[in-house]
């Protein structure tokens, strides 16, 4: 089974092939996924992928236009707008209304 990690908070967990990560984040709530409309708008859910982008599924127009509103490059998706076919890596990201920051701690 496919691996979804978060390496920068040491968590993970093993999900079935093509899961989206909406559900993903429902069977798994200690993973630190944070949704806010759900439909690609809103870029609440962004996450920047370390390892893994050709294990996701395909971006759409929507996901791509939501990007590039909030200034995330292509290392970025949203969480609700993909599913997982293979191992991936991500790491949270802050959006505000204008644009987007990695989390450190």
């Amino acid at each position: 089974m496919p691996r979804v990690n978060f390496p920068e908070e040491g968590m993970q967990a093993s999900v079935p092939s093509g899961s989206d990560l909406q559900e993903i984040a429902q069977k798994h709530p200690h993973l630190p996924f944070k949704f806010g409309c759900r439909q690609g708008q809103c870029g609440v859910c962004a996450l920047k992928v370390l390892e893994g982008m050709e294990n996701l599924t395909q971006r759409s127009e929507n996901e791509l236009k939501t990007l590039q509103s909030k200034q995330l490059d292509l290392t970025h998706r949203l969480a609700c707008q993909c599913a997982l076919n293979g191992d991936v890596s991500l790491a949270r990201c802050c959006v505000s209304n204008h644009r987007a920051t990695e989390i450190t701690e």
